[in-house]
Formats: C-alpha cells, sequence, structure tokens
C-alpha cells in the first residue's frame, strides 16, 4: 500500500504493508517477473488495492507479455493500514471516504 515514507523497511510486518509514496514496489517486481514463472495458458491472479493503479498493472503486465484484465472487484470498508493512512492519502489526491474498492487482476501467458 501507498506509504509516505521515502524508505522502504528491511524487516518487521511493515514490510509487509509498506511499498513506496505509489505503492507499487512489489507490484512493479510482480508484473515484470511474472511471465518466466508461468508456463503458456499460465494465469496469474494478483490481488490489490485499486488505489495502487489499476491501469498501471494492466499495463505492466502487457509490456510484460501478458494479457490481462480485471476479473474481480470488490468495493469496501477501509482496512486498519489504509485507515490509519487515509487523511495523508486524501492530501496525495487520493480520496478514499472510507471505502476501498480491492481488485483481482487475470493476467494470462499466451
Amino acid at each position: 500500500m501507498p506509504s509516505p515514507s521515502t524508505e522502504l523497511p528491511r524487516r518487521g510486518p511493515e514490510r509487509a504493508w509498506d511499498a513506496g509514496l505509489d505503492g507499487r514496489v512489489f507490484i512493479d517486481r510482480i508484473c515484470a517477473g511474472a511471465p518466466e514463472h508461468l508456463r503458456p495458458g499460465g494465469v496469474l491472479l494478483l490481488v490489490q488495492s485499486a488505489i495502487c493503479g489499476e491501469a498501471q498493472t494492466l499495463t505492466a503486465l502487457g509490456r510484460a507479455g501478458l494479457q490481462a484484465r480485471v476479473a474481480f472487484r470488490h468495493v469496501g470498508k477501509l482496512g486498519p493500514r489504509m485507515r490509519e493512512r487515509e487523511d495523508w492519502l486524501r492530501d496525495q489526491g487520493r480520496a478514499l471516504d472510507g471505502r476501498d474498492e480491492v481488485i483481482v487482476v487475470r493476467a494470462q501467458r499466451v
């Protein structure tokens, strides 16, 4: 998830959810490396918050040679970590209004 910290944690539980200012540090690594882990016809399912950039994920997977689309959407209440950062995210131009959209991206190697 997006983090106001400019440094990524090296250990501890924060490493699981602090993913840089745009929240894409791990998503971009997964998108770039996915093709080498998939056989032809293989499928990657990636779950992310839409706040981390739905279009960027689809574009990154397409650049990596995968066919990608959003397979599922769910809008629900913010989890505890996002609630902690809601004011900061709003200041960054990411209006949440107490809700988050989680998406499942399906990417296939053809």
